[in-house]
């Protein structure tokens, strides 16, 4: 549809059946209509958008770009109750792996249900290859293995909070996953597409919403990620094409179709139910809504729907387009971008300056995060160097080792005495206790079939006389590992509160290399790429307004 409305409202969520049952396994949850909660963005972003389509078109009909295959890495942090591996919401792996099939098929032009649409005249647009690969993640963001291709599980209970089917409306759903949820469990979205599922009251009528693509023009409209809520949320009972009932993995299709820039197939249309709105897609024919239904359509046909009647647009003589994954119908009915979808898709993706959308960026990370060769470990672990406390004192260790497969441990103290690992000195990061003050030496060995690696530590535990304040914070808690580097420098950190913190490297000469600013840190692994720079001398600083610590980092080529 080609012609423009402005669109400020919310659209409504994925309604499921009003009798569904609370933590009830998902096949036995019939929906018997769709819709989505993504935020429908402003005209701002309509119109920026737009631009960067134009732009694009002009390039491929002057040879000045080509359609491209990207590949993005996907993590899916399955929140449940902690219930056993498999059971309803604590999503198998063989679930969560069927999810990626139908995305890669969809994408591919080539899911299900092709029936669908060569029986329609619509087969003369095609299902379009939108030239997009989704590959399950293999490691995180410190570079470790996963144990789960492209899965993180959180437990809500560990967490501290409540059930999230004990919230009763979208509203407070919404709230709890954007406010809470997502801040607290978010992977970089520079290198990953994010997807949480989370099991769903009945009374809430969502089955999932997505954040829209933005780029530096458009920072801070509504509708659009950022650092803390980029992603898809997902009922865990529609999500993959397995024991899911007559869902059939289409909600995330449609959900990430939205995290690509596409518009809902019907326009979002007016609740006069006209056949002005628009999805800004010219082979996607006008769809006319009604108050209640806003433009989109549901069940699954039959062909040619709303071709003729109170629900027809004179600009669509074959009616809807009701198999389009941007449109409400069931799971068993839907099964096409068009070419005009694939363009945003494109954009939505395509580098700086084209495209100018940050996806770009998920798609220069796919190759190291979703291909994993066998490595010797790198150990990476952090302890406290200075302790203060004058007996009995315990601290908590990060590890941040990387290695495939995924390494064991073997953790020890010189002195031995009165030092005990908990809850053993074989875990990946235990909590280590000390009897007395003194110095220790920590040891850390990883070790898997390729190779060990160990780090070592040196913890002082005093009494602190002469006051916490006059030791370091910054001294006491942030490593640089390893050191000496080849390039790829670690910057570990455990504080024991949120900082930010400036970091800086300069070389022998006072040049500087590196500059960023990194909020909120407390335990995290900050990475500094110098694989570019020559062997030699180089100065790492660490700022947190209220101190600077100077590190020396020497680089062998």
């Amino acid at each position: 549809m080609k012609i423009h409305l402005q669109l400020t409202a919310l659209a409504m969520g994925l309604t499921m059946a009003a009798n569904a049952q609370v933590n009830s396994s998902p096949t036995e949850i019939i929906n018997k209509k769709r819709k989505c909660g993504s935020e429908i963005p402003p005209p701002e972003w309509n119109a920026e958008f737009s631009k960067q389509v134009a732009t694009y078109k002009a390039d491929m009909m002057s040879s000045k770009t080509a359609t491209a295959n990207y590949t993005i890495s996907v993590i899916f942090h399955i929140i449940s109750g902690a219930q056993a591996v498999g059971v309803y919401p604590n999503l198998s792996q063989a679930q969560i792996n069927s999810q990626i099939t139908v995305l890669n098929n969809d994408f591919a032009g080539a899911g299900a249900n092709m029936n669908v649409l060569t029986a329609t005249a619509f087969s003369a647009v095609g299902a379009a290859n939108c030239g997009v690969t989704f590959c399950l993640a293999k490691k995180n963001e410190h570079g470790q293995t996963l144990a789960e291709p492209g899965i993180d599980r959180v437990s809500y209970i560990a967490k501290g909070w409540l059930n999230p089917n004990s919230y009763s409306s979208n509203a407070t759903l919404k709230t709890f996953v954007d406010g809470t949820v997502k801040p607290n469990t978010i992977w970089d979205v520079n290198r990953y597409l994010n997807i949480w599922t989370t099991d769903v009251n009945p009374s809430v009528l969502l089955l999932g919403y997505a954040t829209f693509p933005l780029n530096a023009a458009l920072v801070g409209l509504p509708g659009g990620g950022t650092s803390t809520t980029d992603g898809v949320w997902l009922a865990s009972l529609c999500t993959g094409s397995i024991n899911v009932g007559s869902y059939k993995g289409r909600t995330c299709s449609h959900e990430v179709g939205h995290w690509l820039g596409l518009r809902h197939i019907g326009g979002d249309a007016a609740p006069d139910g006209d056949c002005l709105a628009d999805d800004y897609c010219a082979d996607t024919p006008p769809q006319r809504g009604t108050l209640n239904e806003n433009g989109q359509n549901y069940g699954c046909g039959p062909y040619p729907l709303n071709a003729t009647g109170s629900r027809s647009c004179s600009a669509a003589p074959n009616g809807s387009m009701y198999m389009n994954f941007m449109d409400y119908s069931d799971d068993n009915c839907v099964c096409m971008f068009t070419p005009d979808q694939k363009t945003r898709v494109q954009v939505a993706l395509s580098p700086q300056p084209n495209g100018g959308f940050y996806r770009s960026l998920l798609t220069q990370a796919a190759t190291t995060l979703c291909n994993n060769p066998s490595a010797a470990p790198i150990t990476l672990v952090t302890v406290p160097n200075i302790i203060c406390d004058t007996a009995a004192v315990c601290t908590t260790t990060d590890n941040f080792t990387t290695g495939n497969p995924i390494p064991t441990y073997s953790w020890s103290s010189s002195p031995s005495a009165g030092v005990t690992f908990s809850p053993n000195s074989i875990s990946a990061a235990p909590s280590i206790s000390f009897a007395s003050t003194g110095v220790y030496t920590i040891t850390c060995a990883a070790t898997n079939s390729v190779g060990t690696n160990s780090a070592v530590t040196t913890v002082s535990v005093n009494g602190c006389a002469i006051g916490i304040a006059k030791h370091s914070l910054l001294k006491t808690y942030i490593s640089l590992q390893p050191n000496p580097s080849s390039g790829k420098v670690s910057l570990i950190t455990s504080l024991p509160s949120s900082q930010t913190l400036e970091v800086s490297v300069r070389n022998a000469l006072g040049q500087l290399m590196i500059s960023s600013k990194h909020k909120d840190v407390t335990n995290s692994s900050i990475e500094l790429d110098l694989t570019t720079y020559s062997a030699g001398v180089y100065f790492v600083t660490i700022a947190n307004g209220s101190e600077k610590l100077v590190k020396r980092l020497i680089l062998n080529k």
